[in-house]
């Protein structure tokens, strides 16, 4: 979804409306979860962290500046419960057992699909793994993740590409 339309449901939400926070947890959803787990390596916590987040932004809607990056804000507020939740529990430790995960609700990743996403996260840096997430996953344009990460659009086409190199020889290993 384009900006101005993400902006245009954001300024809905400012006046009351419950149609467009539902619209707009549809289309972000997935592209958020996606970024949130590169912090978290966890889907379970990805996901609870993903709830924050919608929390996050319903209750701080008022503060949403219009006409401004509504994709940078929403992420900045994914980044800071990612970052508060590490930070509140750096001493534990998970095993995750489920064998069908779910992504960001009703998306439902098999287990190939989850081996190439701990694959991904293995075998890339941070970066590198949200770039490839957000572009594969929510299909966020190049120039989209350069504002969403805010760095330079070379940096992010760079990294881009040198990932997805890396993932064809980690992927060729796997098969």
């Amino acid at each position: 979804m384009k900006n101005k339309d993400l902006d245009l449901l954001l300024r809905k939400m400012k006046m009351g409306n419950e149609d467009a926070f539902v619209e707009l947890y549809n289309a972000t959803k997935k592209g958020l979860f996606a970024f949130i787990y590169t912090y978290l390596n966890n889907y379970q916590d990805s996901e609870d962290i993903l709830l924050e987040t919608f929390i996050k932004i319903r209750s701080n809607i008022q503060r949403y500046k219009d006409n401004t990056n509504p994709t940078a804000w929403m992420f900045q507020i994914a980044k800071n419960e990612a970052l508060n939740y590490i930070n509140k529990n750096k001493r534990v430790e998970y095993v995750d057992f489920q064998e069908n995960v779910s992504i960001a609700g009703n998306y439902e990743m098999d287990v190939e699909g989850k081996q190439i996403l701990e694959i991904t996260i293995k075998v890339l840096s941070q970066d590198e793994a949200r770039i490839v997430l957000l572009h594969a996953v929510d299909g966020y344009k190049h120039q989209e993740i350069s504002k969403i990460l805010n760095m330079p659009l070379g940096t992010v086409l760079w990294k881009y590409n040198k990932a997805i190199k890396v993932l064809q020889e980690a992927l060729g290993e796997y098969r």
